[in-house]
């Protein structure tokens, strides 16, 4: 059973896509699973990312329509097999300790039942654009 699933819910996502499965199959812990779920993308870039870095802990579910984002994230929850789920959107790039640092805050604190980041947001030629701080909150 890998530590944690990652579902990453893909539409049309063009360029985007391949960068952002590559930044969590290369997260510095490898005990993942990346749960896609082709939310009726009709241009390739699933394919075509899935041909370019095929990988064992990549699992690949397909909807006929898109089921919006709260659809395909419930849609694709049944089939993690890790005791914790991790969401990425399909634009976006991940921190490589991303994962390793979120696990580790939630051992560190068994109380935890959602951990979130800040983020830092780039355009799409890696220039960038500012912060987008974490909540705090409970």
């Amino acid at each position: 059973m890998p530590a944690v699933s990652v579902i990453m819910l893909v539409w049309n996502s063009g360029a985007l896509l391949r960068p952002a499965m590559e930044s969590i199959l290369d997260q510095t812990m490898a005990d993942l699973e990346l749960v896609i779920l082709d939310n009726g993308s009709t241009d390739g870039a699933l394919e075509q990312a899935l041909a370019a870095r095929p990988d064992p802990r990549v699992k690949v579910l397909r909807q006929a329509h898109n089921l919006g984002i709260g659809g395909g994230v419930a849609a694709a929850v049944p089939h993690c097999a890790a005791p914790w789920i991790a969401l990425m959107d399909s634009d976006d790039r991940s921190h490589p300790m991303r994962l390793a640092m979120q696990l580790q805050a939630a051992a560190a604190d068994p109380t935890l039942d959602l951990i979130g980041t800040g983020i830092s947001m780039i355009d799409v030629e890696d220039r960038p654009l500012g912060m987008w701080p974490a909540v705090y909150d409970p």
